[in-house]
């Protein structure tokens, strides 16, 4: 592996010949964004990738003809999946790796429908592949690189695989033991352009949907997306998996894909009555959000009950008290019913939470 980490490094920026023509691309989309897919799918088909599927997960009735218009235009390029109904991103990428894996195509390239991957992501990539050997190929996934996302930016300063996850016994991500070490951290050169960082390899023991590269025989080895997750934490879950199987992933710098459209919960600036749980847009987000990430924790990162108890009690009178100053109560008492259902492993749809196209 070392070896061909240097090789890498040597011949990452380098023009090689590579084949776009053999990777498929998933992405999935819902509501009113099929402009973001008709930009995404015009940049791959650029790029020199020929077969893109597209899942449609509940677009409103514009976008779900314009994303039609699409396929017509392309038949044999564009494969396009049609739920009729937002099922949710577990059921949608699920869907839609299982129709790459229809093709003949060997490599797959998972991204979100507002993705855009800058010059150089997709020949890095290959470029980093095009070292592994036919065995490593089989247990070995990558990731592209999103600077935009905090976890990135950590897992690149540490080194630490398992930064990329939240923090063992934590509670919807807070920690007390983590505290000191989040305001003294140094932070980190994220500048796609620097050469240092563009060269790096660095592994994780996870990785977000957007961006994902996998060979096909990665869901021999994990299957597919759990879809009970519904939505949110369902990819940190399909990537995790995968480690605990003996895969290994890797993030590559140099492989920069951005976000067309900013995450609730990546704000450019939070005060001190922020949470994420309080901006998601929905009460259904801030349920499927919450839920998801303390069943997650509890199931793959608790190692002391004592601490995570702790690490409850202490998120448990943050929030409320957000919530009370805010007057958020009803979603105060969503958060409440999502730790309850997350503990207890109540997964799949909750009837009083549904999704909106």
């Amino acid at each position: 592996m070392l070896a061909g980490k240097f090789l890498y490094h040597s011949i990452c920026w380098q023009l090689q010949k590579n084949d776009p023509a053999s990777v498929c691309c998933v992405t999935v989309t819902y509501g009113n964004r099929a402009h973001y897919v008709s930009n995404l799918v015009q940049h791959l088909f650029e790029s020199g990738i020929e077969k893109i599927v597209v899942v449609d997960n509940g677009s409103d009735s514009a976008s779900a003809e314009a994303l039609l218009v699409l396929r017509d235009n392309n038949p044999d390029r564009v494969i396009l999946e049609v739920v009729g109904f937002n099922s949710g991103s577990a059921k949608g990428f699920s869907l839609g790796i299982q129709s790459a894996l229809q093709t003949s195509l060997d490599m797959i390239w998972i991204l979100d429908d507002d993705n855009l991957p800058l010059p150089g992501a997709l020949d890095c990539l290959f470029n980093y592949w095009n070292t592994l050997s036919d065995g490593q190929k089989m247990s070995t996934a990558l990731s592209s690189y999103r600077k935009d996302r905090g976890n990135f930016t950590k897992v690149i300063g540490s080194g630490n695989p398992m930064d990329i996850l939240p923090s063992a016994n934590s509670f919807m991500g807070f920690n007390l033991a983590a505290l000191k070490s989040r305001f003294t951290n140094k932070t980190v050169e994220t500048n796609s352009d620097n050469a240092a960082l563009s060269s790096k390899v660095i592994e994780v023991a996870a990785s977000a949907y957007g961006g994902l590269w996998l060979h096909r025989s990665y869901c021999e080895r994990v299957g597919l997306p759990d879809e009970s997750y519904i939505l949110y934490m369902d990819d940190f879950d399909f990537t995790y998996r995968y480690t605990l199987a003996g895969g290994k992933i890797y993030l590559l710098p140099g492989s920069e894909i951005t976000d067309v459209e900013n995450s609730y919960y990546n704000p450019e600036k939070k005060g001190i009555l922020y949470h994420s749980l309080m901006e998601a847009k929905t009460e259904a987000l801030c349920y499927y959000t919450c839920r998801n990430v303390i069943y997650f924790g509890r199931k793959y990162l608790k190692s002391s009950a004592f601490i995570y108890t702790i690490n409850k009690l202490f998120f448990l009178l943050f929030i409320t008290g957000i919530g009370v100053v805010r007057g958020r109560f009803k979603r105060l008492s969503t958060i409440y019913k999502s730790i309850s259902d997350g503990e207890n492993g109540r997964l799949g749809l909750n009837s009083a939470y549904p999704l909106q196209n």
